[in-house]
């Protein structure tokens, strides 16, 4: 699976497909790691002011990845990450399930809540929906070498709302080895994360006001 889409899996309940967070929150994360993907796959890099900056302008394989490089491409040197965490995850949380939905993981319905529309994307598979979480929870639990994608999950779900929802059978140490694990991040994942929580804090306190 691509970053978003584990991030996708880890914000939804694996069985019903509700999300665990609320969806606005849930999406600026996947917008990040749809960053994060062209990141690792060196289409972009991340100046020192925090900016994404165009590495190689050759489309991605991925169209929802290719899409989000066109769109950097026009105005990536004018914007810092938050600011597109903000942005892609207008629209992020329904890409992404779009994407999963065309590679058959997940079924796409709609539900009426008041005046609203809510797109519901139920796993088709619950062991296949619940295996990033599981996984995640096992860096926490076990003193094991974390690969740089799972680190970069970690420290997003961090300040995303779901720190909480990982540590629930987690020991004592867990929320320390959590910090340790998001605090080893390269630069450029580094950034991404640090530029989410920045994205998620302007987002909660524009609501409370």
């Amino acid at each position: 699976m691509r970053l978003a889409d584990e991030l996708f899996f880890v914000s939804l309940n694996s069985v019903t497909g509700q999300p665990v967070i609320p969806v606005s929150i849930a999406s600026m994360g996947m917008a990040a790691g749809l960053l994060a993907e062209l990141v690792m796959e060196r289409h972009i890099t991340v100046d020192k002011k925090g900016q994404p900056i165009v590495l190689d302008s050759s489309p991605p394989s991925d169209s929802l990845a290719h899409n989000i490089l066109d769109r950097l491409k026009a105005e990536s040197a004018t914007h810092t990450l938050d600011i597109w965490v903000a942005y892609l995850g207008i629209e992020a949380y329904r890409q992404v399930g779009s994407r999963m939905e065309i590679a058959g993981v997940v079924e796409h319905s709609t539900q009426r809540k008041l005046l609203k529309r809510i797109h519901v994307y139920t796993p088709r598979d619950t062991n296949f929906a619940s295996w990033p979480s599981v996984r995640l929870r096992r860096h926490l639990q076990q003193a094991s070498r974390v690969p740089i994608t799972d680190a970069f999950l970690l420290g997003v779900c961090k300040h995303i709302g779901l720190e909480g929802h990982l540590l629930q059978t987690a020991p004592p140490t867990a929320r320390t080895r959590l910090a340790a694990i998001a605090g080893s991040l390269p630069d450029e994942l580094a950034a991404i994360v640090k530029h989410t929580e920045v994205a998620v804090g302007s987002a909660v306190l524009t609501h409370r006001t």
